[in-house]
């Protein structure tokens, strides 16, 4: 197993009704593997093509969910971004059942599933009775009457640091997600990473040459 696929428990052992394993390998025909890795790919190559593209923060987080949607079918999930003046974790944008009421959501960090991975570092899969574990904050959940049954979080790590998270709900077609869905969705957090690291070098710059321009106004004002 890579460094990228560590999980909290080994073994598949069960804790508080909650399964937290690496998850097997779902069979697939030689057709559905090839349509697979075919929409994987194109997800990934469409998510480099967001880096130059000028969107708002806020739509380039949005736009790199959608992504991890499509090559991850599920039913609803936020991206999570890490606030470090509050301490807290912030959901930037969301799909899903009442996804604009989620996006008002702050969870302290160091709490529930999302706290765990992105203290961690390390992508988790949760399967079984998953709101019945001590780990799963249900407030979003009963917010917005949804019921969690597999779970799969994953960090955005920027430069050793955990920037983001991101968090996808009820695996579509399949009872729970599987091990090519955790590296898929690794794949993707580490190109989310280099954009928005990008993006934060280019915010830096623009800043520090509007600082100049500012500086130079004063001198020629001055003189």
């Amino acid at each position: 197993m890579s460094d990228d696929l560590k999980f909290p428990t080994a073994g598949g052992a069960i804790q508080d009704g909650l399964q937290v394993m690496e998850p097997a390998i779902v069979p697939l025909s030689p057709g559905e593997l090839c349509a697979l890795l075919s929409v994987r790919l194109e997800v990934i190559l469409a998510m480099t093509q967001l880096a130059p593209k000028e969107l708002s923060f806020q739509d380039l987080c949005r736009e790199i969910l959608m992504q991890f949607r499509t090559a991850i079918p599920c039913e609803a999930g936020p991206l999570f971004e890490v606030s470090t003046a509050s301490n807290e974790l912030l959901v930037r944008t969301a799909f899903g059942k009442a996804a604009a009421q989620v996006e008002s959501f702050r969870i302290p960090l160091g709490q529930g599933i999302v706290g765990h991975v992105v203290e961690s570092r390390t992508p988790m899969v949760l399967s079984g009775d998953v709101e019945r574990s001590r780990i799963f904050m249900r407030q979003i959940a009963d917010a917005v009457g949804f019921q969690a049954r597999s779970v799969l979080v994953v960090p955005i790590v920027v430069r050793g640091r955990s920037f983001a998270a991101v968090e996808l709900f009820n695996r579509v077609g399949v009872s729970q997600f599987d091990k090519r869905d955790v590296e898929t969705a690794t794949t993707l957090a580490k190109v989310a990473a280099a954009i928005l690291e990008a993006r934060l070098i280019l915010a830096y710059a623009l800043g520090a040459k509007a600082g100049e321009v500012a500086g130079s106004d004063g001198e020629d004002q001055a003189a």
